[in-house]
C-alpha cells in the first residue's frame, strides 16, 4: 500500500508509530478490513483481527489529538467489539472519561540502518519464510502452539496473501527443523519495523538468550530491507534484550482498552 505523507518532516517516534500503522492496515486489509488514514491517525470502523488496535495515533501535533477525540466518539457510536483498543502513540491522551483504562504502557525504539550478521553458534538456522504451509507452521509456534485462547476459531491470523508483499517478510528459526523463533519486518517509506517477535526457550538457547535472538532478527530484517532504519516498540524485559541488539528508546506509548 500506499504510505501516506505530509509536508513536514517526522520525528522518530512519529515515524515509527506511522509504520505501526501501516503494518496494522496491512494485516486489516488481508483480512478483508480495511482501515483509513487522515488527520494524522489511522483508524478501523469494524473489528480488526486479534491484537490490532481500532485506532493509532500517528502524529504528535495539537491538531491530530483533537482529531483522534473526534474519530473515537464516532467510533462509540458504532456497533464495536466487547473489547477495543486505541493505540495512543505518545501517551498524550487522556481516555478515561471516555470509558477507557490503561492496558500497558511501551517505549517506541529506533535503530539506525547499519548491516550485521546473524550471530554464529546459537544452533539455530535462520531464513525467510516463503510459501504458506511454512508460514503455517510460523503461526502456530508464534502463538504458543496454538494455545493462544484469542486467536481460537479465527481464521489465520497473517493470511498467506502477505507473503506476496514485497514491504514484509517473516524469519524464522528453526531446531532441528521446528520453528522455535521468528519475527516480522515490514518497510514503510524511510523505515522498516521490527515486530512480533518471539522465541520458544528449546534445547540449544535458554530465556537468557533473548539478545541473540533480537541480534538474528535485526540482521535478517536489515538483509531485507537494507539501508533502512528499523523501529517499533517493546516493554519490560523484550525492551531490555532490543537494546542489547543496538536499539534506542525515543518516545513513549500507551494501549487503552475499553469494554462495551
Amino acid at each position: 500500500m500506499t504510505t501516506p505523507r505530509t509536508g513536514k518532516p517526522r520525528t522518530q517516534p512519529e515515524l515509527a508509530a506511522l509504520n505501526n500503522a501501516v503494518w496494522c492496515d496491512t494485516v486489516c486489509r488481508a483480512h478483508g478490513v480495511p482501515g483509513h488514514f487522515g488527520h494524522g491517525l489511522w483508524s478501523v470502523h469494524r473489528a480488526p483481527p486479534a491484537y490490532h488496535a481500532n485506532l493509532v495515533t500517528i502524529d504528535a501535533a495539537d491538531a491530530a489529538r483533537k482529531a483522534a477525540l473526534h474519530e473515537i466518539s464516532a467510533l462509540r457510536a458504532l456497533p464495536m467489539a466487547p473489547r477495543w483498543t486505541v493505540k495512543d502513540s505518545h501517551a498524550a491522551l487522556d481516555l478515561a472519561p471516555h470509558g477507557f483504562e490503561p492496558l500497558f504502557d511501551a517505549r517506541w525504539i529506533w535503530r539506525d540502518a547499519q548491516p550485521s550478521a546473524v550471530p554464529a553458534g546459537t544452533g539455530r538456522r535462520w531464513a525467510r519464510v516463503h510459501d504458506a504451509a511454512e508460514l503455517a507452521r510460523w503461526e502456530h509456534a508464534w502463538s504458543s502452539g496454538g494455545a493462544d485462547l484469542a486467536l481460537a476459531g479465527r481464521p489465520p491470523q497473517f493470511p498467506a496473501t502477505l507473503l506476496a508483499d514485497p514491504d514484509v517478510a517473516f524469519f524464522a528459526g528453526y531446531e532441528h527443523d521446528h520453528i522455535v523463533a521468528g519475527g516480522i519486518a515490514n518497510r514503510s517509506g524511510p523505515v522498516a519495523g521490527l515486530s512480533n517477535v518471539f522465541g520458544v526457550v528449546g534445547e540449544i538457547e535458554d530465556a537468557d538468550a533473548a539478545p541473540g535472538l533480537w541480534a538474528a532478527l535485526v540482521a535478517l530484517a536489515q538483509s531485507a530491507f537494507p539501508d533502512l532504519p528499523l523501529v517499533g516498540y517493546e516493554r519490560g524485559n523484550d525492551l531490555v534484550a532490543a537494546q542489547a541488539a543496538g536499539f534506542t528508546p525515543t518516545g513513549p506509548l500507551r494501549v487503552w482498552v475499553r469494554h462495551d
